[in-house]
Order: structure tokens, then sequence, then C-alpha cells
């Protein structure tokens, strides 16, 4: 369990330099080349509601938010602050969603926020929606007293098994292999050899192209 991370968004004027502001903070905290350590990466990117204690661990309530817009019949979404806690200016959050059915808000799902987070040069156009939606603590840092928690709002990056270094490493030495048994056919004019070393290259040359988007 990792503390709960508070930062100040300063000069941060649309979505795509927000997404770069998270993904400069999010890998000071976890390099990258960890991935291939530990297996792990991120997995989700989700606006939730949580708990924090006064030794700053938060309570995440993230199975209760998955779908808890469009579950409950209730014109509040949890995920969110409450618009009392927006219009006292603990929060700031534009723009404040509206009851309506169904009831679907917010309109930031995890993959929409996570396929930004990963690809912010996806912006082709200036937009702010996203930076307006987040919510931001207006109050200054969320601090819990002793005897009780405190309730916040924010993004929670969840992170979870990374397969992908176990695949680029199979498929490099597969790779390689093919490569010196194609040489050695070369060399000793082995016709029925070479064509057992190149046929096996294009699902291999398949799969590295797919490993770029899927994983």
């Amino acid at each position: 369990m990792q503390p709960l991370r508070q930062v100040l968004l300063r000069d941060i004027r649309n979505d795509k330099e927000l997404f770069e502001f998270l993904l400069e903070i999010y890998y000071s905290i976890r390099p990258r080349k960890r991935d291939w350590f530990t297996l792990r990466s991120l997995k989700k990117l989700s606006l939730v509601r949580f708990d924090v204690d006064a030794n700053r661990y938060p309570i995440v309530y993230t199975d209760d938010n998955a779908y808890a817009c469009r579950r409950r019949e209730s014109a509040e979404c949890v995920c969110i602050p409450s618009k009392g806690r927006i219009k006292s200016k603990e929060y700031k959050c534009t723009p404040v969603p509206k009851p309506q059915k169904p009831y679907v808000h917010p309109t930031l799902l995890p993959r929409h926020l996570k396929h930004y987070f990963e690809k912010p040069h996806a912006f082709t156009e200036p937009q702010c929606y996203i930076l307006g939606q987040i919510p931001k603590r207006m109050n200054g840092p969320l601090t819990a007293p002793p005897n009780n928690l405190a309730a916040g709002w924010g993004l929670y990056f969840q992170e979870g098994r990374s397969h992908k270094p176990v695949y680029i490493i199979v498929l490099a030495v597969f790779l390689v292999g093919n490569v010196l048994l194609l040489l050695s056919a070369i060399t000793k004019k082995d016709y029925g050899q070479i064509a057992t070393a190149i046929l096996p290259m294009a699902p291999l040359a398949i799969m590295a192209v797919g490993l770029q988007d899927k994983i």
C-alpha cells in the first residue's frame, strides 16, 4: 500500500498538459525499467472516492465505484464530490454532473483516461474537459484527524501483472534461434533447412507488430 500522493496543478491549461504532467509524476515514482523486473504495469486509471487516515494511507473503494453511477438509482455519482462539496468550494469540478437517466456519470471512464495517459500525443485539438472534470481539492492538502477518516476524491492508478516483458524475451529467443539456423543452412546450402528457418519468421514478425498495440 502506498501513501496518498497530493500534487499541485500549476500552469496546467489543457488536457494534454495534464496527462504529460501525470506521466512525468508517475514515472518519477515508478521508473519505466521497473516493469521488466517486477512484471507489473498500469492496468487501470479511474476516478475514485477514498478515505484517508491520519498517516495518509488511503482506503480506495474501487469495487463499489466500478459501475456505481450506472447501478444505483441515485442522481449523485460516488466517483466525484457531491454538489454540496463543490458549491462550498472544497473541491473544484466542472462541469458539475446533472441528474439524468440512465445514470452514467462521470463520462471519464477508466479506458478513456488510460488511453490519454499512455498517449498524451493523441490530443490533436486543444481541449480541457478532462482537466475540468477531475476533482481538484481547493482547501489545501487532505488530512484526517487522529480518531477518524477523511473522505476524498481523485485519480487511482491501479497496477497489475504485465506479461509484455516475458513475451518480448520469448520472441527474441525464437527470432535469434531462427536467424542462427538460417545462417547455418545458407552456409551449408541446405535448402530444406533454409525453408524450415524462414517459415516461422512471418508469424514472429506479426507477433512483434501486435505486441506494440495489444499488450
